[in-house]
Parts: C-alpha cells; sequence; structure tokens
C-alpha cells in the first residue's frame, strides 16, 4: 500500500483528461488501477490504456492476473482476476498530475487573456471606424446615392456604370474613387447593374 501514497485518482472534472491520458499513451507517465480482489495497484499498459480511451465512457475488461485454468466447482474454468474499468478508475503519480494541472491552468489563463486581448483590438478597431471622418463621410454619402438610386434610374434610360452612373454620383460630392466603391456596392444590390 506504500504506492498509494504516491499515487493520485483521476478527477473526471478536469478538463484536461484525455490530454493526461494521451501522456500515458506515449510512456510519458505511469497510470494504475486498484485491483478489486486485492487492494494492490497494476499498472496498465500503453494499448489498455488507448482501449481504455477509445471506449470512453464505456468500461473495458481488463485482465488484472495472467490466464490460469483451475477447478470452478466441478467444472474447469479460467479464474484469473479480470475486472471492468474505465477512466473513472485510474491513478497517476502525484507530482505529475501536481504539475500536468498547473499546465493546464496556465494555458486556460493565457488563452483567456488573449480571447481579452482580441476583443480590446477589436473594440478599438471599431471604434477608430467610428470616429473617422472619411468613413463616415462616406457611408453618408453611399446611403444618400441608394435613396435616390431608384428616383434617378427611372429619369435615366440606359445605365452605364462607367458614364452617367459614374457622373451622377460624382455631382453629389464624391472623388472618382469614392464613387467606384459606390458603384460596387451598387452593384451589389441592384441586379440591373450586375
Amino acid at each position: 500500500m506504500k504506492i498509494k501514497n504516491k499515487l493520485i485518482q483521476l478527477n473526471p472534472k478536469e478538463t484536461f483528461v484525455r490530454e493526461i491520458m494521451a501522456t500515458g499513451i506515449e510512456g510519458q507517465t505511469k497510470f494504475y488501477i486498484m485491483n478489486s480482489k486485492s487492494n494492490d495497484f497494476y499498472l496498465l499498459t500503453p494499448g489498455q490504456l488507448q482501449t481504455i480511451q477509445n471506449n470512453h465512457p464505456g468500461k473495458v475488461l481488463v485482465f488484472l492476473e495472467p490466464p490460469e485454468i483451475g477447478f470452478y466447482g466441478t467444472k474447469l474454468a479460467d479464474v484469473s482476476h479480470k475486472q471492468y474499468i474505465n477512466y473513472l478508475d485510474l491513478w497517476l503519480n502525484k507530482s505529475f498530475y501536481k504539475s500536468f494541472q498547473a499546465k493546464s491552468d496556465s494555458k486556460s489563463k493565457t488563452e483567456s487573456i488573449s480571447e481579452k486581448e482580441q476583443t480590446t483590438e477589436k473594440t478599438n478597431i471599431e471604434k477608430i471606424l467610428q470616429e473617422s471622418p472619411t468613413l463616415q463621410r462616406l457611408l453618408q454619402l453611399t446611403d444618400e446615392v441608394i435613396k435616390n438610386f431608384s428616383i434617378w434610374r427611372n429619369k435615366v434610360g440606359k445605365i452605364r456604370k462607367t458614364g452617367n452612373l459614374l457622373e451622377w454620383i460624382k455631382t453629389m460630392g464624391a472623388s472618382d474613387r469614392d464613387a467606384f466603391f459606390i458603384i460596387k456596392i451598387l452593384s451589389e444590390k441592384f441586379k440591373e447593374l450586375q
């Protein structure tokens, strides 16, 4: 039972259960289960761990002793000890578990800080765009053109994007560059300009 003092049972509420099991499958740490027959700990192989992970949340039959044929009453039978287990039955080294837990906590804090930075950056960009006089003027001009487009369209015969439409938008105070930008927006909205 001395080994029990060095082990800790895997907590199923931890978010890193699959990751820590992967370390056992890769051989970085050892996983154990408690033999329900003798209360001793049995070392699992990476293959057994992989089987447990693949069948999660179901239980897997693990042989804790080599197969042994013996008499069960008056019949011959396999009398070796085996038990059904899943990840809830796993034990591992306390110090490894604590260091893995600390790394996982640190990683989640870093991800949380990064998400906050991205949100702040997005907010700053939105603020810059809202305060930009150039963008506000262009949006206002685009709004005015869209509102008056159907009236203008009914007065004009054939619409030519680089001809009469461009000139009409420029009469509203748009530069050539702004007018081409607004024409692109109009083309997305009105089928006759596509």
